[in-house]
């Protein structure tokens, strides 16, 4: 047995938006570790078909004969649903992780989005990082142990044409997330944030249909990574016990620069979005 294998043998794992995308790709090379996995999701056909998935391979793979396999069809804006699952899967097992997935983006420009897009967007993304983590975070202080791992988006440090209703929302995820973070340690509670860039997922295919051409274009210009990639990223992140998760090059490098040097992060993505108005708007 590998030590990443090692670590997650045994332990339980809760994951928000786990019926597909990079919350599925955990549940799948996890169940393949011995861990026993509970997935969440809003979509109840997706979560079924998820879990069957899942229950297959423990089945064919797991050498884990206490392994657990379930799923809770609920939307992470509704703490009290969340609520109610942690308890139930509490009353089986502690849960060890938390790996907060759920999100979604609604893309257009920022004269055109309607109004209600960008509240939606701040009670999905953000409140429900936080319905997600509380949810937790209760059982998690009394044990003194655990990890919360909120993934969040190259979104939350840059801000990208055409998100003007998502990004905040996810800038707001890493904001929580450090302060999360800073009362946690006390409880010896590690919280992780993932910042992944485009990620291959049924939700990015969804969004792509409703972009800006600017963004279709930015987006075309970086690297996608396979869901699969990004969910070995995380799970190597919190073993090591890293607090900020970046997946790839890019992402490291764009997070520096606009860390470091925000005036040339503004000069590159000016200089991009000019090029790509010119050649497809003539703006």
């Amino acid at each position: 047995m590998t030590k990443t294998a090692d670590f997650y043998n045994n332990k339980c794992i809760f994951i928000t938006g786990g019926s597909s995308g990079i919350g599925l790709a955990c549940a799948e090379q996890l169940v393949g570790m011995g861990a026993s996995v509970v997935i969440v999701s809003r979509t109840n056909h997706r979560l079924k078909q998820a879990r069957r998935q899942l229950e297959k391979q423990a089945a064919n793979q797991s050498t884990n004969p206490n392994q657990l396999i379930e799923s809770y069809a609920l939307n992470v804006t509704s703490y009290q649903s969340l609520k109610r699952a942690v308890h139930l899967v509490e009353k089986k097992r502690p849960i060890d992780i938390l790996i907060h997935s759920a999100g979604a983006a609604h893309p257009g420009y920022v004269h055109q989005l309607p109004i209600h897009a960008y509240h939606k967007q701040m009670q999905l993304n953000y409140a429900g990082t936080v319905h997600a983590d509380r949810a937790v975070l209760p059982a998690m202080m009394e044990r003194r142990s655990g990890h919360i791992v909120n993934v969040a988006s190259m979104a939350g440090y840059l801000g990208v044409f055409g998100f003007s209703a998502y990004t905040p929302s996810k800038f707001a995820v890493l904001g929580y997330s450090e302060c999360l973070r800073q009362e946690m340690r006390a409880y010896n509670i590690s919280v992780h944030v993932v910042c992944p860039p485009d990620t291959d997922t049924p939700g990015l295919a969804r969004e792509n249909a409703n972009k800006p051409i600017e963004t279709v274009k930015l987006s075309e210009s970086a690297n996608l990574m396979p869901a699969d990639k990004v969910a070995g990223r995380i799970l190597n992140g919190i073993q090591a016990g890293r607090y900020m998760i970046l997946p790839n090059f890019e992402s490291r490098w764009m997070y520096a620069v606009s860390r470091w040097s925000p005036g040339l992060t503004r000069w590159i993505m000016d200089g991009m979005i000019r090029g790509i108005q010119r050649k497809h708007t003539g703006a």
